[in-house]
């Protein structure tokens, strides 16, 4: 996506902790995975929050052992065509392979 300066930009998907809650959290990392799995790849931002880092410890060898690989979001950026081919409508564009 490209924002109104025609820069190349990416939103969020998952806000992981809004709250510092445990359950919370793990529901959300629950929602990277469904978000990933449906549209090829997830944003996710946090905290460097106890409960957060906690969590992602235990999830993200989960995760990968799943399929999913973790990138940095330039990747996502570089993967979702948006060069010269932006489409001004604010919808992400979703790329092949990543995820699942």
């Amino acid at each position: 996506m490209r924002n109104r300066s025609d820069v190349p930009a990416l939103e969020r998907d998952v806000f992981i902790d809004d709250a510092d809650d445990a359950t919370k959290i793990a529901n959300m990392l629950a929602r990277i995975e469904k978000v990933a799995t449906h549209q090829g790849f997830a944003i996710a931002i946090g905290h460097p929050r106890d409960l957060t880092l906690e969590a992602l410890q235990k999830w993200i060898p989960a995760v990968q052992a799943k399929g999913f690989v973790l990138v940095p979001a330039t990747d996502i950026l570089r993967r979702t065509n948006f060069r010269g081919a932006g489409t001004g409508s604010g919808e992400p564009m979703g790329f092949a392979g990543g995820g699942h």
